[in-house]
């Protein structure tokens, strides 16, 4: 509640909650308020004002709602809140009971609220479970190539690697050396991958009314990663080659 107070469904008049959208697009307060209808002037009391609240998919723009306690007419839903720890079978059971007695004309359809919004995003966890697969098959295969290129590179560099510890280099140099061409490589692929995968969120945030922000860090963390899983794979190939005995790498070429 952002000002007000809570319904009374002691109160004989009809009392409206409204959402803070629907405040801010009426311009309204706390307070009673007559209403003609088609019958008579009625008096009927806006008791409170609470958050914005949503009972739709966020794809769609945030709903005027208002809660209310209503004698005047039926309704054709009714939420109810089952306290937990309950006997959820038996407490179903008595619920469509019930209504059936109240009215056995009407089917009774019981539906979860879990389930009802489980459904307005089953979608988008199809999507997530698809990026997050197809992002790990991407960098697994990205780890193989760097590592094959690694080999690679090592085995053609023996040379130059033993020549480079006969003149005093030390393993850490060597290792440094061929961690800052991958590095760059790294910088290089950040670089053109950003403003792609930039412009693919901002166009799928599009189909939502309510959506977060992209935040810089989500790419910052995404960076950090990558160059620690390319440095962790250079680091450990060249590791071997960097403490042979330089003569042995020089004699075999």
């Amino acid at each position: 509640m952002l000002e007000g107070k809570q319904l009374n469904e002691k109160q004989s008049k009809r009392q409206f909650i409204f959402t803070k959208s629907v405040q801010d697009y009426l311009g309204i307060s706390p307070g009673l308020y007559h209403v003609i209808n088609s019958k008579e002037e009625e008096q009927e009391e806006i008791v409170g004002i609470c958050e914005n609240v949503n009972l739709t998919s966020l794809r769609h723009e945030t709903n005027h709602v208002a809660f209310v306690v209503n004698n005047y007419s039926t309704l054709n839903v009714s939420y109810i809140r089952l306290q937990g720890g309950s006997d959820f079978p038996a407490a179903l059971e008595h619920i469509r009971k019930t209504l059936t007695e109240i009215v056995p004309v009407y089917p009774v359809e019981i539906n979860f609220m879990d389930d009802s919004f489980d459904k307005l995003y089953k979608k988008d966890e199809n999507l997530n479970k698809m990026i997050t697969l197809f992002s790990l098959l991407a960098i697994l295969i990205s780890i193989v190539g760097v590592f094959g290129l690694v080999v690679f590179e090592t085995q053609y560099r023996k040379k130059e690697i033993g020549i480079c510890k006969v003149m005093g280099a030390e393993v850490k140099d060597i290792l440094i050396m061929f961690n800052k061409s991958y590095f760059l490589i790294v910088v290089g692929c950040f670089i053109v991958s950003v403003p792609v995968a930039y412009y693919c969120v901002l166009k799928w945030l599009e189909n939502f009314a309510s959506k977060t922000p992209i935040y810089p860090w989500v790419f910052a963390i995404a960076f950090i990663l990558v160059a620690l899983i390319v440095g962790v794979t250079v680091t450990l190939q060249n590791w071997r080659a960097a403490t042979e005995n330089p003569v042995d790498s020089i004699k075999t070429e």
